[in-house]
Order: C-alpha cells, then structure tokens, then sequence
C-alpha cells in the first residue's frame, strides 16, 4: 500500500507503509527445528507469530494431511487467520526465456543445482536425477559454475530455480529454470 509521498530533495519518494502483517509458515519445516539462524531457519522467536495478521502455511501439498493437521493445531494457539497454500509447478523456462513444457524432463537424464528442490523435480518422472548441493541463499563462485557446466554434459539438461538463476550471469547450455507457483487453497 503507498500511504506516504515524501519531497526533501526536489523529488517524490514513495515509501511503503505496512498495512498487514502476513507470515509464511514452511510446512516441510514448520518451526524451524526450534534453532534460531543460522542453526536452524528461525529468525525470531514463535512468539512473534502474535504480531501477525494472518497466518499462511506454504508447501501444503508437501507433506502429508496429518502433519498438515498437527502445524494447524500448533498455530491455533495464536489466535489468528489460518490460510493454506500450495506450490506447484508451472513451466520451464531457458536463458533465452522460451518457455518449454514440464513434460520436457520425462524419462530424462537430470542435474539439478540449488539447495531445496530434488522431491519437486522427482515428482516431473525424469529418469535420472542428480544434485550439485549447495546451502540456501548460496552466492556462486565462477569455478562452481564452469564445474556445474561441465558435468551437465553428460545430462539431457540441467535445472535450477528462479531463487538461483539470479545470481547467475553465464549462460549455461542445456539449462532451464523452473518456475513455481502458488496458489492459496
């Protein structure tokens, strides 16, 4: 929401001015192993979710309808909107950005670079999947990526995310993107 219009040098600043306060809740890793960052993935403690507005569990669609249950009784306590939502899969894109098919990587060789992604791709049927790991929000070094390149030779295409492509200038053969939606339910 642009609440605000602010002129100290001559031009207008728009500042964004919080309305509502949402928070995403992982349902692969609802509470962040109770571990603060960088031991595990919280970055305050649970009772800020008291600060929300509304509540939104993410990745729904990845895990089971009883631990999906059992993170809805834990936020029940806080008193506030429960939404669910699901990530799902839309398309690939190249570094062209040509969009192609899902069904592109059926019964295909794979490699797959990123932190977080193997079951997603799994769920696509290729035949073979294999992954350069590395840890969330990882900065590429140029050796990693002429490595990542090399090694795809020997693969029908190599995958990362929208998250990582970001970070990566070089333009790498056989590389697509995938591209992730989400939708609440």
């Amino acid at each position: 929401k642009l609440d605000i219009i602010i002129m100290d040098d001559g031009f207008q600043h728009r500042k964004l001015k919080k309305d509502k306060n949402i928070i995403l809740i992982d349902a692969t890793n609802p509470f962040g192993g109770n571990e603060y960052l960088p031991k595990g993935r919280l970055r305050e403690s649970l009772k800020s979710l008291n600060r929300a507005d509304e509540l939104i569990i993410t990745k729904s669609n990845y895990v089971d309808s009883e631990s999906l249950k059992k993170i809805k009784q834990e936020l029940l306590k806080y008193g506030k909107k429960i939404l669910v939502a699901t990530f799902y899969e839309e398309n690939f894109y190249n570094m062209n950005g040509e969009e192609k098919e899902l069904n592109i990587v059926e019964d295909k060789k794979i490699l797959i670079f990123s932190s977080i992604f193997y079951e997603t791709v799994k769920r696509l049927k290729p035949s073979k999947i294999e992954k350069v790991e590395f840890e969330d929000h990882h900065l590429y070094k140029q050796e990693e990526i002429n490595n990542i390149s090399e090694k795809g030779k020997d693969y029908d295409y190599i995958i990362t995310t929208e998250k990582d492509i970001v970070k990566i200038s070089e333009k790498i053969d056989k590389l697509l993107v995938l591209k992730m939606g989400f939708k609440i339910v």
